[in-house]
């Protein structure tokens, strides 16, 4: 699929000439050493490695700054945040492209960039991220963006109506594409996009409850 003008335009403009700069403050100088001069081939070597697009780079919400947590439980109008991380790319990642899918229970109301990141979008419809310098893939979880939310309704075990509520990363609504692009070129290569569930009902242990409490919720929205 032809990539929209309008990532390919902004890439362009940030990513490459950034990568310029990059590229021109640490080209050989007049007198360098020898070692120096093949200290830097090898780091050139290094970005050159081209990703091997298997797919099995993922993409994914975490309810904590350490990757793991994919579930969490909030209070009524509580605030907390969810993380956006990029595993396995395998590549030095110089963007990223997806959508944030979920209802209207828990909006998000800001967000936060890793330094020298730049965004175009908005997290229901798309957004696409760029990175200078290019994110180290190689080096497994990746830092792309933490989002401040805040829950308009109680799980279960709280109290509240809603259970295995999930959010899942799928792809930008423009371009249909859930994908990221990486160093030299910006050459597109594809991601898996995780779910995340609010209010898991195994871990509350009643989310699901007998068919007459069940029932009773749901008739006391009507009175």
């Amino acid at each position: 699929m032809t990539p929209p003008l309008k990532l390919m335009h902004f890439i362009d403009r940030i990513v490459l000439k950034g990568l310029c700069n990059y590229r021109d403050s640490i080209m050989p100088k007049e007198g360098m050493s020898m070692k120096r001069l093949l200290s830097l081939s090898v780091f050139l070597a290094l970005l050159s490695i081209a990703v091997n697009a298997t797919g099995t780079a993922t993409l994914g919400l975490y309810f904590g700054y350490v990757p793991g947590q994919m579930h969490y439980s909030p209070q009524s109008f509580e605030m907390f945040k969810m993380y956006v991380y990029l595993h396995n790319a395998d590549a030095f990642v110089t963007g990223v492209e997806y959508r944030v899918v979920q209802g209207s229970f828990y909006p998000i109301l800001d967000y936060t960039l890793p330094e020298g990141a730049l965004t175009l979008g908005t997290p229901g419809e798309g957004v696409a991220i760029v990175f200078w310098p290019p994110l180290d893939g190689y080096a497994g979880y990746n830092l792309i963006c933490a989002y401040t939310c805040v829950a308009l309704a109680g799980c279960y075990d709280a109290g509240g109506l809603v259970w295995d509520y999930p959010i899942r990363i799928g792809p930008h609504l423009e371009s249909g594409e859930l994908r990221g692009t990486y160093y030299p070129n910006n050459d597109f290569f594809p991601i898996a996009g995780l779910t995340s569930i609010l209010c898991q009902a195994s871990m509350c242990g009643m989310c699901i409850g007998t068919e007459k409490t069940s029932w009773g919720s749901i008739k006391s929205l009507y009175r």
